[in-house]
């Protein structure tokens, strides 16, 4: 729209052009504060419900503490003693290294179901008596693997094997693989 006109009409049309783009620019961001008020409207009518339930909310949570609390205390529960321990074991588990074990358990946690399926599936009797004997025996396997170095295992031959049956400790070693062996037959049989 740049054509000669007489009497400086063009500079007037140009700024009447610029004025009208300006006007048009105004018009699209009026329509996008008009959205954002709609959203921001939305949002005040939102907070308003939430005000308007909130003491319905708070009630039905002080419900929820008092009746929790009963029942931790008619099962012998101190809350207080309870929350206070629970905290400490928040902040123990928010240690950078409690946080890297509970990351590697949790990539681990397909192992770990099945641990604990075949934990379920072992007898709580049978359980204990394998703990209360495995950790006495975990000892002395440890003993016996720490043995002094240039300890060597010399070879024996059948006439030395029969002179060693003398010795207490290979007695006491011999009872111990007979009597288990007699108790894995056992538990094969049919």
């Amino acid at each position: 729209m740049t054509t000669a006109t007489p009497d400086g009409t063009t500079a007037r049309l140009q700024a009447i052009e610029r004025k009208l783009d300006a006007l048009s620019d105004s018009a699209a961001v009026g329509s996008s504060i008009a959205a954002r008020l709609d959203r921001l409207e939305a949002m005040i009518d939102t907070l308003g419900t939430l005000g308007q339930r909130m003491p319905v909310i708070a009630d039905g949570a002080a419900a929820t503490a008092t009746w929790a609390w009963g029942q931790a205390e008619a099962r012998g529960i101190d809350p207080i003693a309870t929350g206070q321990r629970a905290a400490e074991l928040a902040l123990v588990a928010a240690d950078p290294e409690m946080l890297a074990l509970l990351e590697r358990l949790a990539a681990k946690r397909g192992a770990l179901s099945a641990a604990v399926d075949a934990l379920d599936a072992i007898d709580e009797e049978d359980l204990t008596t394998v703990a209360a004997h495995g950790a006495q025996m975990t000892g002395t396997l440890a003993a016996l693997l720490r043995a002094p170095e240039g300890t060597e295992i010399e070879p024996v031959g059948p006439f030395r094997a029969l002179r060693k049956l003398g010795d207490i400790d290979v007695k006491r070693a011999l009872g111990f693989g007979l009597a288990l062996a007699k108790r894995v037959g056992q538990l094969l049989a049919p």
